[in-house]
């Protein structure tokens, strides 16, 4: 039996997303499946750390958002929203996961996954929420500068804030290559569109358990996550150490573990509850 396999999704518009699968749990037990969601300028090459420490409980299906990473490349003029990108991960896990995941999502992948979580309840058993915001920044900036002077170099220099100064500067210089290797029309069209992007009056809609993960950095404060986190009903708040704001990159195995036990919580939970039902 394979423990890692990897493919394609067709969506309806005829653009493919690409997946990849790693299961080490036990063959005999149906484990559940937990969903990975990168962020922007990034794969699901983003969640190689996390990967080790949730494979043994869960079945792990990481994606390439449209547009990025081996997923085909979106255009320029390509018109970006939330709805789109939420009813592309619909077509996904109706077709990789039909029981419904556990949704970890990090950075832009958090309003993508909050929505999807009001949207489908029937598919989503839990979310995590790692380092992202509610309500999205304007992009055009980011836009000219990649516009003008490429991917890389924008990468390079934002990627001071989103790390901080606890990530070495070799590790750096691999997520600027990484990120900076994205799509540059798949940038542009995302980042023009960027600021549509609001959930904020959508959070109290979750019903689902929901552990958000943040750290206070001077980018994203905490003072800027716990008032859309706090009406999220009965959840969660892990706070990360770091100055960064992306806990998912600097502090995977922190993060990872976290996450696990959270997930196992879960899990522990409603199977408690479905036999006490029964």
């Amino acid at each position: 039996m394979e423990h890692t396999t990897d493919g394609y999704h067709t969506l309806s518009d005829g653009r493919r997303l690409y997946w990849r699968v790693d299961d080490f749990t036990d063959p005999w037990k149906r484990a559940p499946t937990v969903l990975l969601i990168h962020g922007f300028a990034e794969t699901s090459e983003a969640w190689r750390a996390w990967v080790p420490h949730l494979v043994r409980d869960y079945r792990v299906l990481r994606i390439d958002r449209r547009g990025f990473g081996k997923s085909d490349p979106m255009p320029a003029d390509f018109p970006w929203s939330l709805d789109i990108m939420v009813d592309d991960t619909v077509s996904f896990i109706e077709a990789l996961a039909p029981a419904g995941a556990h949704v970890i999502g990090c950075k832009i992948a958090t309003p993508l996954s909050i929505r999807l979580a009001v949207r489908r309840p029937d598919l989503v058993k839990s979310l995590v929420l790692c380092g992202g915001p509610a309500t999205a920044p304007n992009g055009e900036a980011w836009a000219r500068q990649i516009e003008e002077r490429g991917a890389k170099d924008w990468a390079a220099s934002t990627m001071d804030a989103r790390m901080g100064p606890e990530m070495p500067a070799a590790a750096k210089a691999w997520w600027t290559e990484f990120m900076g290797a994205t799509h540059k029309s798949t940038m542009l069209g995302f980042l023009r569109n960027l600021a549509k992007i609001d959930v904020s009056a959508e959070v109290g809609g979750i019903r689902c358990p929901t552990l958000v993960v943040a750290t206070d950095s001077a980018y994203r404060p905490l003072a800027q996550v716990i008032p859309w986190q706090s009406r999220i009903p009965h959840s969660r708040l892990a706070t990360i150490p770091g100055g960064g704001f992306h806990p998912a990159a600097v502090a995977p195995d922190l993060c990872a573990t976290t996450a696990l036990a959270f997930l196992r919580d879960v899990d522990h939970t409603a199977t408690r509850s479905a036999t006490e039902a029964a």
